[in-house]
Formats: C-alpha cells, sequence, structure tokens
C-alpha cells in the first residue's frame, strides 16, 4: 500500500508540473508574435547614389502583446529580409538607418520575442534621393486621379499629375504593372505608404505603394465600394451589406459584419465610424431604399446602433467639432436632402433649402453642388452652395468664379491649402480635373478615362 500511494503522489506531482508547463499562463507566450507594426514613415537623407540613410517611424500595435523588440531589415521585394539592419526593444517606434546604408527597393519591420519573428511583415518603398534628383519615377508633391471607367471594359486608371512639373502622367498603374486596374473604380485612399482602390464589378481592392506599384490584388465577396483610414486600419463598404477592416501590414481583410443594405460612404466622427445604408440596390423591389446610418464601434467590433434618416443616403462628410453630415439622394425625382447628425445625441436636423448631389468640407465650411435632371434625363442648371458648420447657415451661392466646369461630377478638398479639385465628364470622353484657389481657376488638366471619381493629395507645398 505504501508503494502503491507513493507512486500515485510521484503521478500526481509529474501531471502538476506537466500542466504548469503547457496550460498555466498565455498559449501565445511560446510563439512569434502574431501582430506587425503599421503607417511606416522615412525619407532618405543620404543624397549618395544607391545610397540611404535617416529616420524610419512607425506606430506600434495596440496592444504590444507577446512582443519583445522589433527587427529591421532591407529587401529587394516585400517579403525579403535580405539586409538585417537591427532592432529596437518594444515600446520603441523608431530607427536611425545609418548614412552610406547600401540601397534595397523596401524596408521591412518585424515583431519577434524569443520564440521567434512574426510571419506578419510592415513594409515600405524606399526612394533613394541623389543631388538634382526628386524621388524615383513619381515626385511625392502631387495628386493621383482615378477613373472609374465603364463596366466590362477593364478600363478603369490612374493617373498622377505632379504640382512640380505640372505634367500629368497618364495611365500610370497599366504602366507600372502591365496590366489594367479592372471595371468600375468607386474610391480611393493613400494611408501611409499605401494607397488603396476599391474596383467595384471586379470585386477587388488594389494595394499599392505610392508609385502605384501593385503590393497586392486583395479578392472580395462583394463589390468594394468606399474606403476610410482610421488608427493603423482601413475600413471598406460592399454592396452585399458587408463593413471590413483590413489589416494594413498583412494586405488581407481581418474581419467582417454586416451592416445596413448596400452600404456606401463612411466617416469617422469621436472614434466612431459612421456609414450611409443606401439600399440602392433594392430601388425597384418591395423592400425598397434604405434610411438608415449605421454607427459602429471600430475597438469593439460592434454595430452600436441605426439612425434613420432620409431615403437613399449616400454621400457623407463631418465638421470639426464631431458632427456627422449625410446627403440622402431619396428616388431622384427631387434634389437631394443635407442632414446634420448630432453625434452626441444622436439626432438628426434637415438643413433647409441646401442640396448636395457632391460635397467636400474646407475651413469650417461645406461646399457643396446640386447636379440633377428632370424626367427626360436632361440636365438641369447646376445650383451651389457652401453651409458654414459653425454658425448652422447654408447659403445658396456661386463659389466658384470662373472657368465653371460644364459637367461637374465629383468636389475634393486639400485640407493643407485653400485650394478645391472638380472633376468633370461623363461616359461620352475622357474627363479632367480643375483646381480652384479661393474660388479662382487655377489650371485643368485631361484624365485619361471617363468618370474621373476621386482625387488624392500626396505632400502638397
Amino acid at each position: 500500500m505504501i508503494v502503491k500511494r507513493l507512486f500515485q503522489i510521484i503521478v500526481l506531482a509529474l501531471f502538476s508540473q506537466l500542466c504548469l508547463t503547457s496550460c498555466g499562463g498565455d498559449d501565445n507566450d511560446n510563439l512569434p508574435p502574431g501582430k506587425a507594426v503599421s503607417q511606416l514613415a522615412f525619407r532618405d537623407t543620404d543624397m549618395g547614389k544607391d545610397l540611404i540613410g535617416g529616420t524610419l517611424t512607425w506606430t506600434l500595435p495596440v496592444p504590444e502583446t507577446n512582443i519583445e523588440k522589433y527587427v529591421i531589415y532591407l529587401g529587394t521585394t516585400v517579403s525579403d529580409k535580405k539586409d538585417r539592419l537591427g532592432e529596437v526593444l518594444a515600446g520603441v517606434a523608431t530607427f536611425e538607418i545609418p548614412a552610406g546604408t547600401a540601397y534595397q527597393p523596401y524596408i521591412l519591420v518585424v515583431a519577434a520575442n524569443s520564440a521567434g519573428e512574426s510571419s506578419t511583415l510592415a513594409t515600405l518603398a524606399v526612394e533613394d534621393q541623389t543631388p538634382g534628383q526628386g524621388p524615383q519615377q513619381i515626385p511625392e508633391n502631387g495628386i493621383y486621379v482615378l477613373n472609374s471607367g465603364t463596366s466590362g471594359q477593364n478600363n478603369a486608371t490612374l493617373d498622377y499629375i505632379s504640382f512640380e512639373t505640372q505634367l500629368p502622367s497618364l495611365d500610370v498603374f497599366k504602366t507600372r504593372n502591365n496590366r489594367g486596374l479592372g471595371d468600375l473604380a468607386n474610391d480611393m485612399i493613400i494611408y501611409g505608404s499605401k494607397i488603396y482602390i476599391a474596383v467595384s464589378s471586379s470585386k477587388t481592392i488594389e494595394i499599392t505603394d505610392l508609385k502605384a506599384n501593385s503590393l497586392k490584388q486583395v479578392k472580395t465577396e462583394g463589390e468594394p465600394r468606399s474606403l476610410l483610414a482610421y488608427k493603423g486600419s482601413v475600413y471598406a463598404t460592399f454592396t452585399n451589406g458587408d463593413f471590413a477592416q483590413l489589416d494594413t501590414a498583412a494586405m488581407s481583410i481581418s474581419r467582417t459584419m454586416k451592416v445596413g443594405r448596400n452600404p456606401e460612404q463612411l466617416v469617422v466622427a469621436k472614434d466612431t465610424i459612421y456609414i450611409a445604408n443606401s439600399g440602392g440596390m433594392d430601388y425597384n423591389t418591395g423592400a425598397g431604399y434604405d434610411s438608415t446610418v449605421s454607427v459602429v464601434d471600430p475597438a469593439a467590433w460592434k454595430e452600436v446602433r441605426k439612425i434613420t434618416v432620409r431615403p437613399n443616403p449616400l454621400n457623407m462628410t463631418t465638421d470639426a467639432s464631431g458632427n456627422v453630415y449625410v446627403s440622402s439622394m431619396g428616388d431622384y425625382s427631387t434634389p437631394p436632402i443635407f442632414q446634420r447628425i448630432n453625434t452626441s445625441t444622436g439626432t438628426v436636423s434637415v438643413i433647409p433649402n441646401a442640396h448636395a448631389t457632391e460635397m467636400a468640407s474646407e475651413g469650417g465650411k461645406i461646399y457643396m453642388f446640386y447636379a440633377g435632371y428632370d424626367a427626360k434625363w436632361t440636365p438641369l442648371p447646376v445650383v451651389y452652395g457652401v453651409y458654414d458648420a459653425s454658425s448652422n447657415a447654408y447659403t445658396q451661392s456661386q463659389w466658384i468664379k470662373d472657368n465653371i466646369p460644364a459637367k461637374p461630377y465629383k468636389v475634393f478638398t486639400n485640407m493643407d491649402l485653400p485650394h478645391i479639385y472638380f472633376t468633370s465628364g461623363d461616359y461620352s470622353a475622357n474627363g479632367d480635373v480643375s483646381v480652384f484657389m479661393s474660388g479662382t481657376f487655377v489650371k485643368k488638366w485631361e484624365t485619361s478615362g471617363i468618370y474621373p471619381i476621386k482625387v488624392c493629395f500626396i505632400q502638397e507645398k
């Protein structure tokens, strides 16, 4: 009996030790990290040819669970860890690349611990600066213009316009990648070191570096419509009712949720994302248009509530106080209705007499225009207006003084300068983009495709 009891005690002790080894604590402690940094930024200050040097910065993952350090590499591709430059401890978000470092096209930052390095890489395309030269191929001082194209034609295009040369580089995506963007490009954003392009009919989100070199083409289940960048992630809406989060380091969709029917534009206000659910695909069914705005907490990843607005909400913007504005298109037989959502109370107010087919915020004001049609689809005179968010006052005003676009399509503002960009055109010919300063015409460029749908800025002086 004594021998048997001693054996049981030994077995119990061994089992307890095994549990302490394999069951106790966090299972991830013995695995490499599963996260990566985001928003890498670097500018070469070494003017030697094929040499680089300067300060590399990034945004830390939150939380930094299971990360002990970050290892910095140079490589020839986005996955090639060719030259190891060094490492920094967790919590540090900067690294000094010594002057005279041999140039490689990409910087890679990898989270690591005692179990190894993460399989998820954060990458940044490097531009080698030399005396008398700007950045290679495309300077970081201009605008990208996305042209939507037509369904089934694979004719969506991307143009670049340099502010330094005032010359456009047409269809740069095809030039860089020897293929087209796809069918019906619908939105584009620039975030960190990457460009994200939603191509609806092709069901893809194209991710490129700042020179328009393709890094990855993300295949999607639904048709992507609108994009938003916020706190290290990119968010997208899809016509099938999905709202998705993209991991900018892994360049893949990390999670999705259902919101309203046919969600369109989205904005962020007070750490919350607002999504316009148009229901536009159901206009000729019993369901009809949607009339809601989904309010999503991205940190908790849940829809907090739905706010009822006028039918067919589509375009959105915000003001400096964190209010959200939405333009509801109705059934297109009457002018669109411009509404303000008080994000503190959730109440909705209709702004009298304000009608916004398109709108853009700049300097505390929202510039808008209404381009409507009559029952025979004959264009009506374009009506321009300005809403002052501070005084809650709308004024019908021709805020462009000269060279008014004949067929205005979209309007965009540059938050750093009092510039307003108009795109114009239709299905019959290539469009154009015009820039105005304080209402005065400055310049116009022709684009490489029809329906120029988005303008994005890169470090305008």
